[in-house]
């Protein structure tokens, strides 16, 4: 007996557009070493706004690696497709002044870094203010949050959550660590555990390989696991974003 195909229509996809050095790469398990090149950022935008996109997850690696940053390409690439696309703007957004900065920019989201969490203080003031337009990047190493990218280990997810959830903070992309752009498939058991204890929306990352992945995370909407960033697959043909797209017309 086959199971019943999931319906794709309830989960928003954002393609990722992973911005280095002014080229679109791509990396494994958020390793600045592993990068590889896919081409221009901009003309990356306009592929996936030609195939239907509502959303693109745009980020700044430079800035997240604290090696630079790509501000006026991004701020470029966001003007030349407001209107046309919704943008998830991430990338090293762990700081008060990459925060204001963000939030000047058209971005319709800001996805925290999970870093942010070191300056709660400041991260809960952030998010009273601008709450609706926030996602806070969970990145978990099981229930311990580590940032990809950095070698810190901020303890368990859950008494962090506690603080910032009196805040009203609406969103949280939760990323395994281990399997971000590994191609192994997503941590359903986690982010169905993460949606159920903390109530907020969820924007699943990492892993994501296959139609059947997005089919699975699609079973999750219910649970509260409404969107799903989708990197390396749609640069390795795994997932073609049209094909996709066409099945939620």
């Amino acid at each position: 007996m086959t199971s019943r195909k999931a319906d794709l229509s309830a989960l928003t996809l954002l393609p990722a557009v992973d911005v280095a050095g002014g080229q679109c790469v791509r990396l494994t398990q958020g390793r600045a070493d592993s990068a590889q090149s896919f081409g221009s950022p901009r003309d990356q935008v306009a592929d996936f706004v030609a195939a239907g996109a509502r959303w693109v997850h745009l980020v700044d690696l430079d800035r997240a690696f604290r090696r630079g940053q790509n501000q006026s390409l991004l701020e470029d690439v966001m003007a030349e497709f407001a209107g046309q696309v919704q943008i998830q703007l991430s990338g090293g957004l762990n700081r008060p002044e990459d925060w204001e900065w963000a939030a000047a920019t058209p971005a319709a989201r800001l996805n925290l870094a999970s870093s942010s969490l070191l300056a709660m203080s400041d991260l809960i003031g952030f998010t009273a203010d601008f709450g609706p337009r926030l996602a806070l990047a969970v990145d978990l190493d099981g229930e311990q949050v580590c940032p990809r990218g950095t070698k810190e280990n901020l303890g368990s997810f859950w008494p962090l959550w506690e603080q910032l959830a009196e805040a009203g903070c609406p969103r949280l992309s939760v990323t395994d660590v281990k399997r971000d752009g590994a191609l192994s498939g997503p941590n359903l058991e986690q982010l169905e555990l993460v949606a159920s204890r903390t109530g907020a929306k969820i924007t699943a990352s990492g892993g994501v390989a296959s139609l059947a992945d997005l089919e699975a995370l699609a079973r999750l909407v219910p649970a509260g696991v409404d969107s799903v960033i989708v990197g390396k697959a749609l640069y390795t043909g795994q997932i073609k974003l049209g094909d996709v797209l066409g099945q939620q017309a």
